[in-house]
């Protein structure tokens, strides 16, 4: 196990501030593609730029980056990103699904403008319904059609990255056919 606190400077978001490694491999260099599953709304993408200064620009690339090199870090052990980890962040594939019944109105959520950046940056908006769980009822499903899915068609599983970002401790047994099936697992929490 690795738990671990990094800090960001955007005081509305805890950005995935600890990691848990639930796999054996910490090697990134042989990683073929990073799949992320995010609880957007336990762990909220802030309304406000990364500098944390209001007003300024939104920048949906640094989001990105910096939490793909939060899952980098925490899969290899490093406390600072190396020259290949920011190269490898750079050229994996990557399928971010962020679920959240999206209102921009509503402080805790993207306003619409970031949203829009932020698919822009490839991140998977999935609508979940406003129904009580439902968040986590969609996490759930999409974690259990990958691995379905991959070992329907027989893929290998050892060179991909599976990040959950959550705030909460419902998804072990996700992690587990994660696990179980070969892909490398960090959970980026607060």
């Amino acid at each position: 196990q690795a738990l671990r606190q990094r800090v960001m400077s955007t005081p509305e978001i805890s950005p995935p501030s600890r990691a848990h490694v639930a796999s054996t491999g910490r090697t990134a260099a042989d990683l073929r593609r990073i799949i992320i599953w995010h609880d957007a709304e336990n762990c909220p993408i802030p309304q406000h730029p990364m500098d944390g200064q209001a007003g300024g620009p939104y920048d949906a690339p640094k989001l990105v980056r910096t939490v793909l090199l939060e899952a980098l870090l925490a899969l290899t052990g490093e406390s600072e990103p190396s020259d290949a980890s920011r190269a490898l962040a750079g050229r994996v594939p990557l399928e971010w699904s962020m679920v959240l019944h999206h209102d921009g109105a509503n402080g805790w959520h993207p306003s619409d403008s970031n949203m829009d950046e932020l698919i822009e940056e490839g991140i998977n908006l999935i609508e979940p319904g406003r129904k009580g769980g439902a968040v986590d009822m969609k996490l759930k499903q999409l974690i259990s059609s990958t691995v379905s899915e991959r070992a329907v068609c027989g893929a290998s599983n050892t060179a991909t990255l599976a990040v959950l970002i959550t705030g909460d401790r419902d998804f072990s047994s996700n992690v587990k056919a994660l696990t179980e099936a070969g892909f490398r697992v960090v959970i980026l929490h607060r």
